[in-house]
């Protein structure tokens, strides 16, 4: 089974409160039970199964970019120019 790094999750949650005060109640209905649960308990050291990091990245992509053929990768590079700060803003994004 292919793990994910429980800290991408981290940027979601961060994501959806920049969004404002709804998105991650609008984002918690478009997730499956488990999910949402796995938004409010997951550690960052926790390695998830990465079809459950899958959908959850694809609900919040949707709500980030909406109506946007390519949500998904808009969505990936933010998640990129959010977590390459500090010494490693020298590699391309």
């Amino acid at each position: 089974m292919m793990t994910y790094k429980g800290s991408g999750l981290f940027f979601v949650r961060d994501h959806m409160e920049k969004m404002g005060p709804d998105a991650r109640a609008r984002l918690d209905e478009r997730l499956q039970p488990e999910d949402r649960e796995l938004m409010r308990t997951a550690p960052a050291i926790d390695w998830i199964a990465v079809e459950r990091v899958d959908r959850v990245f694809r609900a919040a992509a949707a709500l980030s970019f909406p109506g946007e053929g390519a949500a998904l990768r808009l969505f990936g590079r933010a998640q990129c120019k959010h977590d390459l700060t500090g010494i490693y803003r020298t590699l391309p994004t």
